[in-house]
């Protein structure tokens, strides 16, 4: 069955559908990008364009150079979600999968990423490009959690367990914590049915330039730690921020585009991200 990923060009509220199931089929929304021409072009001057997702914070591209499954050196594109706090600390937020391989439930079973990069100004990548990615780049601190699944289950589901962390070094910026164009974060809630949900991504075509990164959708369900909704997605929205439209409010973040249910997406909630780095990681973080 084809995966619905939605290529709608503008920010519009879309009809609900049937809520997808946890145990459903789903494929993660990373963009793999090996071989790519990486063309670094000079920072921009002047301070950060929060519309433009410059500076390093929710909506940026993230480079992610690891193995694949095959143990080869490999690129993904992920986008970053929110900045995150722990104890005297600032962490990126990005989807687990993004740093581990298939084989790898967290990074417990081993720790391939050799780098880590955010764009910080004139992000932009495939489109009229082709297959280049094309930015002001830094090299972002160590993963400090990564995790793509239930350590608890029989049968690992892995929508509703997938969240990670890099650190940002001390001093490095300029740090950006709203999401561009939708705003936020402001405090957190769940989704709901009917939720208008708003992300801001990179996924392929659809977040490719500026004009298609900002989506609006609407929500569908939300159990044990995942929301379901449907937004127009695609690879490369792996660990976008999800807000409500209406009030700011953090709902979570994109990991899975559902297999089978045209345009519906799942992903962490909030909750469930902040209970997982504290149980399995260690780390009692907060939105910064």
């Amino acid at each position: 069955m084809a995966i619905g990923t939605g290529l709608a060009l503008a920010a519009t509220l879309l009809l609900p559908q049937p809520a997808a199931s946890a145990s459903g089929s789903a494929r993660l929304a990373i963009l793999n990008v090996t071989g790519w021409k990486v063309q670094t072009v000079p920072a921009a001057s002047g301070p950060p364009t929060p519309n433009g997702a410059d500076g390093i914070g929710p909506g940026s591209y993230l480079l992610i150079h690891r193995n694949d499954d095959n143990g080869q050196a490999a690129t993904f594109i992920c986008t970053a979600n929110f900045v995150w706090q722990a104890g005297g600390t600032q962490y990126l937020g990005a989807a687990g999968h993004c740093f581990l391989t298939s084989h790898e439930n967290s990074l417990k079973d081993g720790n391939t990423v050799s780098k880590v990069e955010v764009c910080v100004t004139n992000c932009f990548f495939g489109g009229q490009l082709g297959a280049v990615l094309n930015g002001t780049f830094a090299t972002l601190g160590a993963v400090a959690y990564a995790r793509q699944n239930d350590p608890s289950a029989a049968d690992p589901k892995d929508i509703g367990h997938d969240f990670g962390l890099v650190a940002i070094p001390g001093g490095m910026g300029p740090i950006r914590r709203t999401v561009p164009v939708w705003g936020g974060p402001n405090g957190k809630s769940n989704v709901a049915a009917g939720t208008p949900v708003c992300v801001y991504g990179n996924g392929v075509v659809v977040g490719e330039t500026f004009p298609t990164r900002a989506r609006a959708g609407v929500g569908e369900d939300r159990q044990a730690g995942a929301w379901y909704a449907e937004i127009p997605s695609a690879p490369g929205d792996s660990g976008s921020a999800i807000v409500d439209c209406s009030t700011g409010a953090a709902l979570g973040l994109l990991t899975h585009l559902v297999v089978g249910v045209p345009g519906v997406v799942a992903g962490t909630t909030v909750d469930q991200a902040i209970s997982m780095a504290s149980s399995d990681g260690g780390l009692s973080i907060s939105m910064a």
